[in-house]
């Protein structure tokens, strides 16, 4: 017969048991919540992720910032250039005593040797310019902007002189925007008939509207295909027409969804802030030439050197430290924020440093050697650094 205890025994173990089964589900539970950490990509809360992305919201924040102080209507005068008045450069005369140094090429183009000169053009060619759909991309192109033409190329014949080549456009209704070597931006006609016409001129190789996979880098396009729809990233976008007086390509980019900010006339670039999202959208339009990431450059002074070459003349050791393959000594100046002559890339290992205060609202009592500002220092370091603290940061 079961006694007392035994009933009391049992019933206790039961609730253990139930208590532990509500435990390992509730573990359970907790850690199927718990973000899973991927090895590959740190955590968006790690404070390595969060410094990371510390300058890219800066740049966000400045394109924004931006965008709202410049709300203007005309932008620039423009900045057309009329090809057909281009004419080489008139010779100069240099000063008494002084002669200007000449170029002169060491050798023929590799790629020309190899391939004759039609060869080496065809490397280059995008395929959409020799596509032979190219009249109903240019005419689709107008189409979707609701115009009767749409930004284009024309390739130039190998042949063609551009000031003649311009006249023979300009007389079948297209528009020169600019050039790039053989290639003329343009506004090309939608009209299948006009192309046709356009396209058999002999001073005309090919003609195309650029296609939105030509608008991206490589490199672009696979980053932005890996990230979140939503999320920003600022970028600079390249316009086709000459210039954007009125501002309509501006709110054109607006309608697409874009924050944009200032625009470069020189390179005829706004910079804005997009989603990766609606990057499709934004290379989908004629009136955007190419779309590139606005990157944070780093300093990295240790690679310079060696980027130029120069450490092809030079060797180092232990002893001498570097020593050049030959030539002299010779006396450099920096006009900048001061000299940390404290600092031993500078101040060790030399003769003198010289100096001189040109800032009159500087005490005459204050050190001459001081640099709060940092650039100084950092300037001429990179022109005579020793590389006293680090071989590798010598100038």
């Amino acid at each position: 017969m079961p006694t007392d205890s035994d009933s009391r025994r049992r019933h206790w173990t039961l609730w253990l048991l139930a208590a532990g089964l509500s435990c390992l589900v509730g573990v359970v539970v907790w850690l199927d919540r718990v973000p899973q950490a991927n090895p590959q990509q740190p955590l968006e809360g790690t404070a390595a992720a969060q410094q990371a992305r510390l300058p890219i919201e800066e740049l966000v924040a400045a394109i924004a910032a931006e965008s709202r102080n410049e709300r203007r209507g005309a932008q620039t005068a423009s900045r057309r250039t009329n090809l057909a008045s281009v004419r080489p450069a008139e010779p100069r005369t240099p000063p008494d005593g002084y002669v200007y140094p000449t170029f002169e090429r060491a050798g023929t183009s590799v790629e020309l040797e190899a391939a004759g000169d039609e060869g080496a053009r065809s490397v280059r060619t995008p395929d959409w310019l020799a596509s032979p759909d190219s009249f109903y991309q240019v005419g689709a192109s107008a189409a979707t902007a609701g115009r009767d033409w749409s930004f284009g190329w024309v390739r130039l014949d190998a042949d063609a002189r551009p000031d003649g080549a311009v006249a023979a456009l300009t007389a079948l209704g297209v528009v020169v925007e600019g050039q790039a070597g053989d290639l003329l931006r343009v506004r090309l006609p939608g009209d299948p008939d006009r192309l046709r016409a356009v396209a058999g001129l002999p001073e005309v190789d090919g003609l195309g509207a650029q296609p939105p996979s030509a608008k991206l880098p490589a490199g672009f396009a696979a980053e932005a295909r890996g990230k979140p729809a939503g999320e920003i990233v600022p970028v600079f976008v390249t316009l086709a027409a000459a210039a954007d007086v009125d501002g309509r390509w501006r709110a054109a980019l607006e309608r697409l969804g874009a924050v944009v900010g200032g625009y470069d006339a020189d390179s005829r670039s706004y910079a804005a802030n997009i989603a990766y999202g609606d990057l499709n959208a934004l290379t989908a339009v004629d009136f955007v030439v190419f779309v590139e990431p606005v990157r944070i450059v780093r300093v990295a002074n240790d690679t310079a050197v060696p980027a130029m070459g120069g450490d092809a003349y030079r060797s180092y050791s232990e002893t001498v430290g570097f020593a050049g393959t030959g030539g002299g000594s010779i006396a450099i100046g920096v006009m900048d924020t001061g000299l940390n002559i404290n600092h031993v890339d500078i101040g060790s290992g030399r003769l003198s440093v010289c100096g001189a205060n040109s800032v009159p609202s500087r005490a005459e009592e204050q050190d001459l050697w001081v640099d709060s500002n940092g650039h100084g220092t950092h300037v001429t370091a990179t022109i005579a650094g020793n590389g006293t603290a680090e071989q590798r940061y010598a100038g």
